[in-house]
């Protein structure tokens, strides 16, 4: 208790820190303020006792920030994130999105959840520690970056050129968060994500739609070749899509077992009869963390104002994101979808790399290190916490499976009402305090056994 009472104590010093990152608006689609960004995540881990240095890559800049404890002992890296979401559309928060507000027990600003809030529960972990211990026995990493919500276009890069600085025996990873119930979620790996651009061609100019019969309509067109894509039972008909899917063990299995209730909760929440297939329960969840997929994030091309406008457009352009599970290379996918495209009679489509391109990830579900940091959620929430093998989300979680083969669990304090990358992204302040706790037990317990 005296840790909580101690966490109690500095609350509106953590709050105040994570105003002062939240007020900065770092929107890496508009690449704005991003150097801005990294030096204010600088600043405050130093004001926390942390050594901070920018590093650069390409001219983007990172920032490590560290706890030697000394030569010889482990360490325990964290990754995060500090740009954010664009804030749009503006009428729809309730309060200035990049102007911290505290109301009904709840932060409300873009990023307070995904990823800033996070980096201060990380730095405020180590700060309650070294005030109750004087020293942590432990090396500590802190790796943030400022280009994950457009794919991480350069950490790759980066971690193989800092890989020596950034070795650990464990990784906790930028987010995570509990169910509807305040059960804590961890997740052991992500899906791999490919965004692409496809681009079909008609007249040189918009033209009449009088001319619609004798004139190629390159809305017709893409949306053709969007229909060869996905078959009438939701089966992805790219050849050989599926070829190299690795599928639950049974450990999976049995962690995916667990907690049905919120995947039925989700089907609720989003105001759906039934999910694609049919599918419920265990197949639901399986489908959902296990099962690749295609998605078209929208189709654009001639007029979309109010009122009517009879046009033919000139060129009509969709954006796919295309989803991966462990095992499935992007470049062999694209390969794939590039020779299924010429096979369908649809070559003169133009499909390019629209992002960048993140391969999956997973630790196994019985890695020494899953096993301490589930212990320190059970410790701290009272609970058994809900195990997710593969999350259905992305980020850049292989590039460091593979650079510095570290196993890795991502844990947090956002709840299913957090609306990231949404206006009035928010945070409950209980688990915002939860979260500390825990990551605060994670670092003690690491220590102790290490």
């Amino acid at each position: 208790m005296k840790r909580e009472r101690r966490l109690d104590e500095k609350l509106p010093h953590y709050l105040e820190a994570l105003r002062e990152l939240v007020a900065v608006p770092t929107v890496s689609a508009r690449n704005q303020s991003i150097p801005e960004g990294a030096e204010t995540v600088a600043a405050i881990a130093r004001r926390f006792g942390l050594q901070a240095d920018l590093h650069y890559f390409d001219g983007v800049p990172y920032v490590i920030a560290s706890h030697r404890a000394g030569e010889g002992r482990p360490a325990l890296l964290f990754y995060n994130h500090f740009d954010v979401q664009p804030e749009d559309p503006l009428e729809l928060w309730e309060t200035p999105p990049f102007d911290m507000a505290e109301k009904d027990g709840k932060l409300y600003g873009r990023g307070v959840c995904d990823d800033k809030g996070h980096i201060i529960v990380r730095f405020a972990a180590y700060d309650l520690l070294a005030e109750e211990l004087g020293e942590v026995p432990l090396n500590l990493l802190f790796l943030a970056e400022g280009e994950e919500e457009i794919g991480s276009p350069h950490i790759r890069e980066f971690l193989r050129e800092k890989a020596d600085l950034l070795r650990a025996e464990g990784c906790i990873w930028e987010s995570g968060g509990v169910t509807s119930r305040g059960r804590p979620e961890l997740y052991m790996g992500m899906k791999g994500v490919m965004s692409l651009e496809l681009l079909a061609r008609g007249p040189k100019m918009d033209v009449h739609s009088s001319l619609g019969p004798i004139v190629p309509n390159p809305l017709w067109r893409l949306v053709d070749f969007l229909r060869e894509i996905k078959d009438a039972d939701d089966r992805i008909r790219i050849p050989d899509f599926y070829a190299d899917v690795l599928p639950p063990d049974e450990k999976d299995i049995k962690a995916l077992s667990e907690g049905l209730e919120e995947i039925e909760e989700l089907k609720e929440n989003l105001g759906l009869e039934a999910f694609l297939r049919g599918a419920e329960g265990l197949e639901a969840k399986r489908r959902l963390f296990f099962e690749p997929w295609v998605n078209i994030n929208g189709i654009h091309g001639g007029y979309g104002g109010e009122g009517s406008k009879t046009v033919l457009p000139s060129e009509a352009r969709a954006k796919l994101d295309i989803r991966l599970v462990p095992n499935q290379k992007p470049e062999v996918i694209l390969e794939k979808l590039l020779y299924y495209r010429y096979k369908s009679g649809y070559s003169d489509i133009e499909i390019e790399v629209s992002g960048g391109v993140e391969g999956p990830a997973k630790t196994p579900i019985d890695d020494p290190f899953v096993r301490l940091v589930a212990d320190s959620a059970e410790e701290v929430y009272g609970e058994k916490p809900l195990l997710i093998p593969i999350a259905a989300g992305s980020g850049p979680m292989a590039h460091f499976r593979e650079i510095l083969g570290v196993p890795i669990v991502g844990c947090g304090m956002g709840y299913p009402g957090s609306r990231i990358h949404s206006p009035n992204e928010n945070v409950r302040i209980e688990d915002f305090k939860k979260a500390i706790l825990h990551t605060a037990r994670v670092i003690e317990k690491f220590a102790s056994i290490s």
